[in-house]
């Protein structure tokens, strides 16, 4: 009996050796799956930061477009008006021609009439 009971002894301890050695391993998961998570949630945070940087990036871009619309608008704008007033201007140079005939006729006339 003494020895079946120092063999089941040695057993129990055996076992307990194995239980505490699991335990270290199931501690090292654990403790790893803990700094698994905590990398995966940084990993998590920097993601959504970037995303947010991209969306503002993709609104600026937006407004830059805009803007160059309205630049283009504004271009086509004042090449709508250069046009119009190259236009003037020749209907201007044309009448002062017109003008400056007039002129020499009516200084003609004056001449005849001197006494």
């Amino acid at each position: 009996i003494q020895t079946t009971t120092q063999s089941t002894s040695d057993e129990i301890v055996g076992n307990s050796e194995v239980i505490n050695q699991v335990n270290e391993i199931v501690s090292a998961i654990a403790t790893a799956v803990d700094e698994q998570s905590a990398t995966t949630a940084e990993i998590s945070g920097n993601v959504l930061q970037v995303s947010q940087g991209i969306a503002e990036i993709t609104e600026r871009v937006a407004e830059s477009s805009e803007f160059t619309g309205e630049i283009a608008r504004d271009i086509g704008e004042v090449s709508s008006l250069s046009t119009v007033l190259s236009e003037h201007g020749q209907a201007i140079a044309e009448k002062s021609a017109e003008l400056n005939s007039v002129a020499d006729d009516l200084e003609r006339l004056v001449v005849q009439f001197k006494v």
